[in-house]
């Protein structure tokens, strides 16, 4: 134990450049206790005898008062489920009593036990902040990929970066009890911090290898893309139509390639004929070297880094009216404006390809899209007086 303030994060990143700039950040003017959510389990539990005696306790009043609708109604895992859940939500209040916690900061996901602890947290009135990396994917009512279970979670506080994340956490405020919302502050991302760190280092950046690449007088083009077929629609077609239009391109470019996994985009990039330069998971340092950027879909790395070092971006996409059912905003007349501003920088491989065929039309390409960019990131609230999210979350913790 170091002090009442507690942070729950990856083990991992603790020696892993950029994951762990938020923790060395909040690190020199905090002491923090770290743990991680199955702590609260071990600390929570230690004395067993007396920790048996109130859960035997427990299930029996569970059963008397309930018995008869569990059973006409077979609710026997849901039974199951909720048990289990309050033993963690006991070992969460036993152990936050015991460590004395008055502050709780979470970075990482985890939805079995996430919102249990910022219950017990509200119950014991300790101060639950979480730090959310991810800008999330934008609601879709037929959307059919991956789930939106993560903007559920209920601390006290949750930095994000963007409007429109902080949009999606508002959203599902509205059918919250008034003393249960979660209050959304958008904020600088870590990541976005460190890559203009290094950026700033300039000749760091550059292996010997790589380096005339990087200073070459040909485009620089960042491409992101992410894991396939749950991520808003994104498929492989969308990769190959993207890569051939650079291919039938007469410019003088180089890709930089940044994606979680070597996925598609990094193995037709192999077989291409194109000159690549695969980039460093979750560091988009790079991106101060390119001329533009390309979003596989919707990827919010690509727009971090685009509002990082003020670069042109587009989405790619070869599917039709790929955002026409999207929802970046609570009202919808704003909703219409954030659509058609992205339709406008929205491209297909056939659209891509005629504005890289020559520099005149390149040049237009480049003036309608920086235009439009720069548009965008002010409509998402990414803007120069933007606090880091290091700096608002110390001063939550000032506050309490």
């Amino acid at each position: 134990k170091k002090s009442s303030k507690t942070f729950i994060h990856h083990k991992i990143i603790q020696d892993r450049e950029p994951e762990n700039l938020l923790l060395k950040e909040l690190s020199k003017k905090n002491d923090f206790t770290s743990l991680n959510f199955t702590s609260f389990l071990q600390i929570g539990s230690q004395n067993k005898i007396q920790f048996l005696f109130h859960l035997i306790k427990f299930i029996l009043k569970f059963i008397r008062y309930n018995y008869l609708f569990l059973v006409t109604n077979s609710l026997y895992l849901e039974s199951i489920q909720l048990l289990s859940n309050y033993i963690y939500y006991s070992c969460c209040i036993k152990t936050i009593k015991k460590l004395d916690i008055k502050t709780i900061l979470v970075s990482y996901v985890d939805l079995n036990y996430e919102n249990i602890l910022y219950k017990a947290c509200r119950d014991t009135k300790t101060i639950s902040i979480f730090y959310d990396f991810s800008m999330g994917y934008p609601i879709k009512k037929s959307f059919i990929g991956r789930s939106q279970a993560d903007i559920y979670r209920n601390p006290n506080y949750l930095v994000t970066c963007g409007a429109q994340r902080c949009n999606q956490y508002n959203y599902v405020n509205k059918y919250r009890y008034f003393m249960n919302k979660t209050i959304p502050i958008n904020a600088i991302s870590p990541l976005i911090e460190y890559a203009r760190k290094e950026a700033r280092k300039k000749n760091n950046l550059l292996d010997e290898c790589n380096a005339k690449y990087y200073l070459s007088k040909g485009l620089k083009i960042s491409i992101f893309d992410n894991v396939y077929g749950y991520n808003f629609y994104i498929t492989e077609k969308d990769i190959l139509g993207c890569i051939e239009s650079l291919k039938s391109s007469p410019l003088e470019k180089v890709v930089l390639c940044h994606n979680k996994t070597k996925s598609f985009l990094y193995n037709h990039l192999l077989n291409s004929g194109l000159i690549y330069i695969l980039q460093k998971k979750a560091n988009f340092s790079n991106v101060f070297f390119s001329d533009f950027i390309i979003s596989i879909g919707w990827q919010g790395s690509a727009i971090k880094s685009a509002f990082a070092f003020q670069k042109p971006l587009i989405f790619f996409t070869e599917k039709s009216h790929y955002f026409e059912e999207s929802s970046f905003h609570l009202k919808s007349a704003e909703n219409q404006k954030v659509i058609k501003l992205i339709e406008n920088l929205t491209y297909n491989s056939e659209l891509l390809s005629k504005a890289l065929s020559n520099k005149n039309r390149y040049q237009d390409f480049y003036l309608k899209i920086k235009e439009n960019s720069e548009i965008l990131l002010n409509t998402f609230k990414l803007t120069k007086d933007l606090e880091t999210a290091s700096k608002i979350i110390n001063d939550l913790i000032r506050k309490f």
